[in-house]
């Protein structure tokens, strides 16, 4: 490698580096079996520019594949701008990342099939996330708590009744969490360093304007029908001993709304106020602008 600091190197292209890229692997599956995916280190940044070098002999050796596979590859090809991926590439070290998996799995929906991000970080080589794939007509509605095997699902309902005082006839539903919220809640790296951070006062705000002749009255109670008909509208959160789980439950108290004449301290005072676990995931409220056309 000589003294060149740089990230990359070259290696001659007629020299193997089997033994290399093995002993990549070997690493990247160890910290597999003691770190999520969202923790796991690129290995070697340099190692797509040996790929890159290898690409070049593939023509021969690349992987057969079925015509949805063939169709899956070509999804990662457009989308990361390469060519010739085989099925053992893996999705980050070809310059894929969380934003290009949401994109991946945009692209998927768009044809009718279905994908996850968080399949992709637990399964990144191409062959692995193929086999996740799904068209949307294959799947079907998966049975409450059939998401949590090896649990004892009646002590966790209690857990979340006893705790967050949550009657357990009254949850719907029980499942883990996603990867996403998992990072928000407890793993980003401001929250991990800074004692002073909470993770909780991450949150999405949105405001909208309404026309001053909609009925207000109405306008709730169509909200009110919509956090009914959505589980993920009356998703709250639990941490217990077994982990922390996303809770559903069956019904609702109508959406507490928050009034107010100002909407910039209406937003300010919402980041402030404290969420946790436990607690309603959504909050409504309605400025009156002390104009009356708004």
């Amino acid at each position: 490698m000589g003294e060149d600091s740089s990230d990359s190197f070259l290696v001659d292209a007629g020299r193997p580096f089997k033994e290399l890229l093995k002993m990549v692997d070997f690493a990247e599956t160890k910290l597999k079996s003691f770190l999520p995916s969202y923790m796991r280190p690129s290995i070697s940044p340099s190692r797509p520019l040996i790929l890159g070098l290898q690409l070049t002999d593939r023509s021969g050796i690349k992987s057969t594949l079925d015509n949805d596979g063939e169709t899956n590859f070509g999804a990662v090809e457009t989308l990361l701008e390469v060519d010739d991926v085989g099925g053992e590439d893996n999705f980050f070290q070809l310059g894929g990342g969380s934003v290009l998996a949401l994109r991946l799995v945009s692209m998927a929906g768009s044809k009718g099939l279905t994908l996850t991000v968080s399949g992709i970080f637990n399964k990144p080589t191409l062959r692995e996330i193929a086999s996740t794939v799904r068209h949307k007509t294959d799947t079907a509605d998966i049975a409450p708590f059939a998401l949590l095997p090896g649990l004892d699902i009646t002590n966790l309902r209690r857990q979340a009744a006893s705790q967050y005082n949550m009657e357990p006839h009254k949850i719907e539903d029980i499942y883990p969490c996603s990867f996403f919220q998992l990072h928000y809640v407890t793993g980003y790296p401001e929250a991990c360093s800074d004692p002073k951070v909470d993770p909780w006062l991450w949150k999405s705000q949105g405001a909208y304007s309404i026309p001053p002749c909609l009925d207000l009255n109405r306008f709730q109670d169509v909200w009110n029908m919509a956090v009914q008909r959505h589980p993920v509208l009356r998703t709250r959160l639990i941490h217990t001993p077994s982990g922390i789980f996303q809770v559903v439950l069956k019904s609702c108290k109508p959406a507490k709304w928050n009034i107010d004449t100002d909407l910039t301290e209406y937003l300010l005072n919402d980041q402030v106020d404290y969420m946790t676990f436990g607690e309603e995931l959504l909050r409504l409220g309605i400025v009156k602008s002390e104009d009356s056309n708004k």
